[in-house]
């Protein structure tokens, strides 16, 4: 059995594309959060949907909309949401297969910050991996317990808007070619 978790975190604010090896509520609607992150996160999230597809993959998702980027953050990101907050936050999930046949998970999470320069400082601390976005499918029961230690991610940002994609083989077995082929297929 292969099981891989990816999580896209597209947060707008910090230009340029980075991939990394690293260590270690209720949603509220798209309109609500602000009408650009709403169209940019969807049209990522279907874009990977697509791609995803188009590999003739077999999913299912989610996607939920906050503007608590503190409250759904871990480390030092929430201290830094507490005196920045964002705009708006889009987080999302997609799951290929299922428990018994190669179950593979793409989260995807988007921030909106308040300005340009917001966006850059905030994406500079996505790079340097200070903490995390709650990834979505850790408030699904079934997928709540999957950590993502030691993960391969990447990250970019555009205007105010910060992304994030993270692959998490959730076993030893899963090839290096299956991760990287999951990365490419979900980057933003």
């Amino acid at each position: 059995m292969i099981v891989i978790i990816a999580i896209a975190a597209v947060v707008v604010g910090f230009a340029g594309l980075v991939t990394f090896r690293a260590r270690a509520g209720k949603g509220s609607s798209a309109q609500s959060v602000g009408g650009a992150l709403s169209k940019m996160s969807q049209a990522g999230f279907r874009e990977a949907e697509t791609a995803l597809k188009a590999g003739k993959f077999e999913v299912k998702s989610s996607i939920k909309f906050n503007a608590d980027c503190a409250g759904k953050s871990e480390g030092e990101l929430r201290e830094y949401f507490l005196s920045n907050p964002c705009e708006g936050l889009a987080r999302a999930y997609i799951q290929i297969g299922d428990a018994r046949r190669n179950l593979i998970l793409v989260a995807i999470s988007w921030v909106e910050m308040s300005s340009v320069a917001s966006g850059e400082e905030y994406g500079r601390l996505v790079v340097v991996d200070v903490g995390n976005i709650v990834e979505l499918s850790r408030e699904v029961p079934t997928l709540k317990n999957i950590t993502y230690e030691d993960r391969l991610y990447a990250s970019g940002v555009k205007g105010a808007f910060v992304w994030q994609v993270e692959v998490k083989p959730v076993t030893a077995k899963v090839p290096d070619a299956v991760v990287n082929d999951v990365l490419e297929r979900t980057r933003q």
